[in-house]
């Protein structure tokens, strides 16, 4: 494997882009390394056990911690990294199907309460691309894109009793399975 410093050799090789064509800012080289540095930073901790309430609950303050002091936004992808573990394996845990205690589960779901608030702060305050926004809240955290239809009936059935209502709904529309229409 690569050292930290040949890979941030490779970075100062290639140029990045100022602008996109949708006028997006892209990464600078400085910020392509700190993010770099960040991710090998949380790479590099040592292992944890999920099994281990008390380890993953230090872990995630100490994630937390690391993203404060290094001024980057929380994510689900760091944190996964941070526990060793895939953003899968956070799914599985926040969705109940995985084989987790549940102390370590309540702590990996308020994590990702924590990451959920982060991310609609910045959605509301605008500082993520509404794009890129409603990408992660349908991917990361369940959200879902949904119309409600209401049926309601335009006559109200109040009043018609069961004959009435079979005369007007179901006689005069009666079709037998055998090709019958009812008319003799």
């Amino acid at each position: 494997m690569a050292s930290d410093k040949q890979i941030l050799a490779l970075l100062d090789d290639k140029p990045i882009s100022k602008k996109t064509p949708q006028d997006v800012d892209t990464l600078t080289k400085d910020e392509a390394k700190q993010f770099l540095k960040f991710a090998i930073k949380l790479k590099s901790l040592s292992k944890i056990k999920m099994e281990d309430a008390v380890a993953v609950k230090d872990r995630t303050a100490e994630y937390f911690k690391l993203c404060d002091s290094a001024g980057l936004r929380p994510t689900r992808s760091g944190y996964a990294l941070a526990l060793g573990c895939t953003t899968t394996k956070i799914d599985w845990i926040v969705n109940n199907k995985s084989m987790v205690d549940t102390k370590t589960a309540e702590i990996v779901k308020d994590a990702m309460q924590v990451l959920e608030m982060v991310w609609e702060t910045c959605m509301i305050e605008g500082k993520i691309n509404p794009v890129s926004g409603i990408f992660i809240a349908k991917n990361q955290f369940g959200y879902v894109d949904s119309k409600e239809v209401v049926v309601a009936p335009k006559e109200e059935a109040k009043g018609i009793n069961e004959d009435e209502f079979q005369k007007k709904y179901l006689e005069d529309n009666y079709i037998d399975v055998d090709g019958d229409t009812g008319e003799q």
